[in-house]
């Protein structure tokens, strides 16, 4: 009963453990999205006012056409690398979530599979009721198995849509510039 015992509390330490690494995983994303958004707004705040003196600098209407259509160019295509910035870095911090998460799911399913086995050993849980349990331990890891190759390939399929947004908008704005 004691070996039960200790395998039910490194199942609960383990979820523990994957907690903890999730929210540093999730602190360290947070940190680089402020870091991106500070920078960010320092770049838009120093481009802003260069534009600024651009424009007021403008003789006549057509000085001002240019260099107002370069302006908002800029600006199109600082938006865009921005964005490109946040998707890799949630991109990243969501793929570090995934891989914690496989990791801890692939622990956890073999420290139940463990504990099971040693309640049903040890006579506390046998028969029919073993056989059930293990039954479904087997098929819940089947399911998990298959969620977490759906959730991988849904991955890689919103991370190439994207991917070719960017490019479709970036080649865009090259067209209209």
């Amino acid at each position: 009963m004691q070996g039960s015992l200790n395998q039910f509390a490194a199942l609960n330490k383990t979820g523990f453990e994957a907690a903890l690494d999730a929210a540093f995983v999730l602190a360290e994303g947070a940190t680089k999205l402020g870091e991106l958004q500070l920078e960010a707004a320092k770049v838009l705040f120093q481009e802003g006012v260069a534009s600024a003196r651009s424009l007021a600098a403008a003789q006549s209407f057509e000085d001002l056409t240019p260099k107002a259509t370069a302006a908002a160019a800029s600006g199109v295509e600082k938006t865009l690398g921005y964005s490109r910035n946040v998707y890799d870095i949630t991109t990243g911090t969501s793929v570090q979530l995934f891989e914690l998460l496989s990791a801890t799911a692939s622990e956890l399913r073999k420290n139940a599979a463990a504990l099971l086995e040693e309640l049903t050993s040890s006579s506390v849980i046998g028969g029919s009721s073993s056989s059930a349990l293990k039954s479904m331990l087997s098929t819940s890891e089947a399911v998990i198995e298959g969620l977490t190759k759906t959730a991988k390939q849904s991955m890689q399929l919103a991370d190439t849509a994207i991917k070719n947004a960017a490019t479709a908008a970036a080649q865009a704005t090259k067209a209209a510039a």
